[in-house]
């Protein structure tokens, strides 16, 4: 009779999925992207159950989507924008959008033909056909626009009314 009552346990233990339906079919359909689709649900399960609900709602509902082309940026071009970005943060910094608009200083041309040059010389980008959603978006893309959507949510002008 012990023995017969452990047998029912585990099997309704084993029954009880640690992921809504959907998300497990979305999981199932992700192959071997469905690693980084847990990393996100795990980094929100127990801690944030909103965020938890809306990466459950996103997952579940990424089979429908897709990308029709996939860029691959090198990342030489990630350092190549952060510079280029200084720049113009510190040449624009106390000018009002106005003034922004209307500079025409040749003082900085020599910057600027060497920014073009350093762009030229970067590797190109590969582009490929696209695919599912579900079996390319990572788990740190992911995590980072939920926590900025919700930043959005809660701290924006909209949200106040």
């Amino acid at each position: 009779m012990k023995s017969y009552f452990i047998f029912i346990i585990i099997c309704f233990t084993g029954c009880i999925s640690k992921y809504p339906e959907d998300v497990n079919l979305a999981l199932e359909l992700a192959k071997d992207n469905a690693k980084e689709l847990k990393e996100v649900l795990d980094h929100y399960k127990g801690k944030e159950k909103d965020k938890y609900n809306a990466a459950c709602f996103i997952i579940a509902n990424m089979q429908y989507h897709n990308t029709s082309l996939l860029i691959e940026v090198p990342l030489e071009y990630r350092s190549y924008f952060a510079k280029i970005d200084s720049f113009y943060s510190r040449l624009f910094c106390n000018m009002s959008s106005v003034e922004i608009l209307s500079y025409k200083s040749k003082a900085n041309d020599s910057i600027r033909k060497a920014f073009g040059n350093r762009f030229l010389s970067l590797p190109s980008t590969h582009v490929n056909s696209g695919n599912q959603d579900i079996t390319t978006i990572k788990a740190e893309f992911l995590i980072k626009s939920i926590d900025q959507a919700f930043h959005v949510w809660k701290t924006g002008d909209y949200a106040k009314k």
